[in-house]
């Protein structure tokens, strides 16, 4: 039985020897729903999405990012709040601003690479959000601040070498003496 493919092995291999090129933005919209002042909001953040595609030794990913910001209203004392929610079935909070980004981003590879798709794929889902996520960044905390919210500043992006496993119904084994990671 061979082991899982290691996305990080094909990343790496293209993060290797590729050369950033361009990133630009190629789309945005953005709605600001309503402006309620409020003492927190609440922010959706959905995973990005990646698509791409290559001509001879370029490669081009385009990178999809949308949020949404919204308040609280059950703190509200007014019957229409509760009215609203029940007829909403929602939980209490109102949206106030919903975001979409596309970025462009273009990488070239040295002219005698050997081509792999999956290693092209790995490096997208790998590598690519961390070339475009100072742009989104940026993006999000100019339109939160445009549109009269407090500065949204999203925090570090993490890629953690070790993923949790997931979990099994059988009972782990005992590796006390025999694992050697850090801890």
């Amino acid at each position: 039985m061979s082991e899982p493919r290691d996305p990080r092995r094909g990343a790496a291999r293209v993060g290797g020897v590729v050369d950033l090129r361009d990133i630009r933005l190629v789309g945005i919209e953005a709605t600001l729903h309503e402006l309620r002042v409020s003492p927190s909001y609440t922010v959706d953040l959905q995973e990005p999405q990646i698509s791409w595609g290559h001509d001879g030794t370029i490669l081009h990913y385009e990178v999809e990012g949308a949020l949404t910001i919204a308040t609280d209203t059950r703190d509200e004392s007014d019957d229409a709040s509760e009215d609203a929610e029940a007829a909403d079935g929602a939980n209490g909070d109102v949206p106030v601003l919903s975001a979409t980004a596309r970025f462009l981003v273009v990488y070239e590879l040295p002219e005698d690479f050997e081509f792999d798709p999956d290693d092209a794929d790995d490096f997208g889902q790998v590598s690519v959000l961390f070339s475009t996520y100072p742009y989104f960044r940026e993006l999000l905390n100019s339109l939160t601040v445009r549109a009269g919210l407090p500065p949204l500043v999203l925090g570090t992006l993490r890629s953690p070498l070790d993923r949790p496993e997931p979990a099994t119904s059988e009972p782990a084994e005992d590796t006390t003496d025999t694992d050697h990671r850090g801890r």
